[in-house]
């Protein structure tokens, strides 16, 4: 009786470890999917977000090529005095 008992709770045990095991791996394959998923959602919207940046880097690109040299050297004098090192002050005796 004992005996039948023990070799029943065994069982029970046996079983419900397989179970177990076999949840845990059902669960590692949702997982591993998941993550492949959510990878390749990352990559195009890093691949979209990349594309966007480079147009917008471009057409900036081109707008600044369409400056004119008159523009261009406006530009430069009004900011002359930032982009040279002052002169050194010289005392006067």
């Amino acid at each position: 009786m004992v005996d039948d008992e023990n070799a029943r709770s065994r069982e029970l045990i046996g079983r419900a470890r397989k179970e177990a095991q076999e949840e845990i791996a059902r669960e590692e394959e949702r997982l591993k999917a998941s993550l492949a998923e959510a990878v390749g959602k990352a990559r195009r919207e890093a691949g979209e977000m990349a594309a966007a940046i480079k147009a917008a880097a471009r057409a900036r690109a081109e707008k600044i090529g369409e400056i004119s040299d008159e523009r261009l050297r406006e530009i430069v004098k009004a900011h002359l005095a930032s982009i040279l090192p002052l002169p050194p002050v010289r005392k006067t005796p």
